[in-house]
């Protein structure tokens, strides 16, 4: 009973995690039906988001540039390292502002 579109719409947000077919269709309602504007912006951020934002070559966080703002400062210390499982655990403990560091990612894996 739903659009093709509408269809695609509800797979798609249910690549999220903890999002069932139900919190997806409650998204997929409230951003058509109440919040097109906040559905056309969420469209360009994530698309911006995939074209711009990679993995940084030297600890592979979150980056726009070859280097991530954390490799790119000359105040951290580099002989300190934090060992994180993702990109989020990284933000963790960015956020923490208790370490000084650089950090490396192991991308969820052991290499």
């Amino acid at each position: 009973h739903f659009t093709p579109r509408l269809q695609q719409l509800l797979a798609a947000l249910r690549c999220l995690p903890g999002v069932g077919p139900k919190s997806a269709q409650r998204m997929a309602f409230y951003l058509l039906d109440r919040d097109r504007d906040g559905a056309g912006e969420l469209a360009v951020a994530l698309r911006a988001a995939l074209d711009e934002v990679g993995h940084c070559d030297h600890c592979r966080m979150f980056a726009e540039q070859a280097l991530c703002t954390v490799c790119s400062d000359q105040k951290r210390d580099a002989a300190s390292i934090c060992i994180v499982q993702t990109p989020a655990n990284g933000f963790a403990v960015a956020d923490s502002g208790g370490f000084r560091g650089r950090y490396f990612v192991l991308m969820g894996r052991l290499s």
